[in-house]
Parts: C-alpha cells; structure tokens; sequence
C-alpha cells in the first residue's frame, strides 16, 4: 500500500490545472522559494563569483581579452546594432546554414504552427560560433552586470541556446486572431532571467516588428491587469 503524500497530491493537481489552484504568480513564488531551498547554494556560490572574482575568471575564460566600455542593460533592455559583438559574422553564417537544411518546414503537431525550433543539441558541436557567441567576454560582461550574478544557460525549457523560425505559412489562424506567445506577455521561467536576441533577417514591418515593453512597463501593466493572479488574466 503507498503511503498518502500530500505535497505529490497538490503538485498532482497544480499539473493537471495548470496552476489555477493557486494562481500563475503564487506557484512560481512557491517553485522559487522551493528551489532556493535546495540548490540556494548554488546561487549564492555565483553570486560571489560576481562580486569578488569575476574580473579574473572572465579574463581566464577569454584568454586575457576582458571587455572594457561595454554598454549596460537599463529598464531591462538594451539595443546593439553595433555589428561589433565577437563571433556575430560566424553566427549568422553558420546559422544560415542551419535554415538551409532545416527552415520553412511544417511545425510538429505540438508545436506552435507561428514560431518553430530548428536547432538541434548536436548543433553546439556543429557550429562552435553559437556557443563562444553566448560565452563571449562581451556578453557575459553586459549579462552579469544586470542580474548581479555569474550567469549559466538554462537547462530547461526552452534550453539556453535555441534557433528559431517565426512564420505564418503553415498557421491555419494567420489571419488572426492572435494567440499565446504573439500577444503581450511574461514568460513563466525563473526570474531574473535575460535573453540575448540576434536577428538573423531583416525585420520589417511587413515581416514583424518583434515589440517588447521595458520592465518598468510591463511591471505597471501586470498590475494593473492583475496579470498571473488568481482570477486574473493567465499569461
């Protein structure tokens, strides 16, 4: 006979609801708070690796090349069109190749039909450009500096480094209305969390734009909308 867990119920239910019992905003607060606890470690050990040492493990990582006068993240976001970040050109060139074999393709049936993945885990050995971009000394410096902390690419969904195609060619509901991800919103991931965007095509008004509000924005908005509450608007 299995003994009665109550926490496996609850996480049970909060699976198969989909986080309405108690709201978007109040299961992540219970997910972080839960995570803290176990691997706060972890955390706290990158933290210092901010504050005390990251000068000198950035110049190991980068074999001396430290990055001086880079540009600050500020109200969450930051713009470069500077073409100037290490390993932009090799990016590009390798991930177009990557659209060649693999883009405007139909998306799985589980997908998204707007937005589909295209990279694959064997890419990083592949194309080694994704991953020194993401490493670079450039980009680690901007990153650390705005979360206050050593960084690591995420391991969950959706994984650290990913490459996608945002289409409506194979969306039966191109014509609207718009859904999901193509509306404003918060993702559920970790928070504080920063997304590195390279736009591999022009992006024109026929073919997007990408909009985003800054965080000051999106946390008025949130508010006011009661956004990720219980009884509020789910996300």
């Amino acid at each position: 006979m299995k003994k009665w867990n109550p926490l496996r119920q609850i996480a049970a239910r909060l699976s198969k609801d989909d986080m309405e019992l108690l709201g978007i905003e109040r299961t992540m607060r219970l997910a972080k708070k839960f995570n803290r606890f176990r691997y706060g470690h972890h955390h706290r050990r990158r933290e210092q690796y901010f504050r005390d040492e990251f000068e000198r493990l950035l110049a190991e990582h980068a074999n001396g090349s430290v990055a001086h006068n880079v540009r600050e993240m500020k109200d969450g976001w930051l713009l470069d069109t500077s073409h100037s970040l290490p390993y932009l050109d090799q990016l590009i060139a390798d991930a177009e190749v990557v659209i060649a074999e693999r883009g405007d393709r139909p998306p799985t049936p589980t997908g998204k039909p707007f937005i589909i993945d295209i990279a694959k885990p064997a890419d990083l050995d592949r194309f080694p450009p994704f991953l020194t971009f993401a490493l670079s000394a450039p980009v680690l410096t901007i990153v650390s500096k705005y979360l206050g902390f050593v960084p690591m690419l995420s391991t969950t969904m959706p994984p650290g480094l990913r490459l996608t195609e945002s289409s409506s060619k194979y969306d039966p509901g191109a014509d609207g209305p718009y859904r999901e991800s193509q509306l404003y919103h918060l993702d559920h991931h970790d928070t504080p969390l920063v997304y590195i965007i390279v736009l591999l095509r022009d992006v024109t008004t026929e073919s997007g734009p990408f909009t985003f509000l800054p965080l000051s924005a999106s946390e008025r908005a949130a508010k006011a909308l009661n956004y990720r509450k219980q009884g509020g608007l789910p996300n």
